[in-house]
């Protein structure tokens, strides 16, 4: 879908391609020069059959354009965003894909990658290497995409098995690509004042991670 996207001069990119249904109604997120932004959650089937379902942004357009096409597919590209929420004077990071270009499909076309983004930014963290309790070997990474509007993204991804271990040699500042999909996560979370919260989080799970050089080209 995306075959020759490391080939682009553009030293930061941010692409999305994400096939999906809405599940939720849509809620108003923010007003930007006048015009309406709204949230709505689309959900997006591995070939598991797990459903993904992420926060998507759109504009006022897109909207009734969706509202219309009822129960039909969404193609959706765009980009993968992080803004900064708060509340109660606590600031909280909310992810979700900003809608740039919306397609219907009457049905979904399997030969198609349904939830597929493409990075390339530089590392803003000092990774996590883990092991799960399946023994699953997992690393975290936290990459800083900027905009070419202005500021940047700040997204959280997990590389797993080989390039775990190949992810958890990164040092913060360098400068890599990766693929991969979005992924969506359920957890439990004990509040200050003991309750148990269920929340979900969003993240790149990375299929693909490498190291880039001064210009953008991809290290051997």
């Amino acid at each position: 879908m995306n075959d020759g996207w490391l080939d682009k001069t553009e030293p930061n990119i941010n692409e999305v391609n994400f096939i999906g249904k809405r599940v939720t109604d849509f809620k108003i997120c923010y007003i930007s020069n006048g015009e309406i932004f709204y949230k709505a959650i689309f959900a997006s089937e591995r070939k598991s059959g797990f459903m993904d379902c992420i926060p998507v942004l759109v504009s006022s357009g897109q909207r009734n354009s969706l509202l219309r096409a009822g129960d039909r597919y969404a193609y959706i590209k765009g980009q993968f965003q992080s803004h900064n929420q708060y509340r109660q004077n606590r600031r909280r990071v909310m992810l979700s894909i900003f809608a740039q270009e919306v397609h219907f499909m009457t049905e979904r076309v399997h030969e198609l990658v349904g939830n597929r983004i493409y990075l390339k930014g530089h590392v803003c963290k000092d990774t996590v290497y883990r092991t799960t309790l399946r023994g699953l070997k997992i690393t975290d990474v936290l990459v800083a995409v900027n905009r070419p509007t202005g500021g940047s993204d700040y997204l959280p991804c997990i590389s797993w098995g080989k390039y775990a271990i190949y992810a958890s040699d990164l040092s913060v500042g360098d400068y890599i690509w990766l693929e991969g999909r979005i992924q969506s996560r359920d957890y439990s979370k004990v509040t200050s004042n003991g309750l148990i919260e269920r929340r979900t989080a969003y993240e790149v799970s990375a299929f693909k991670i490498g190291h880039l050089d001064e210009a953008g080209h991809v290290q051997e």
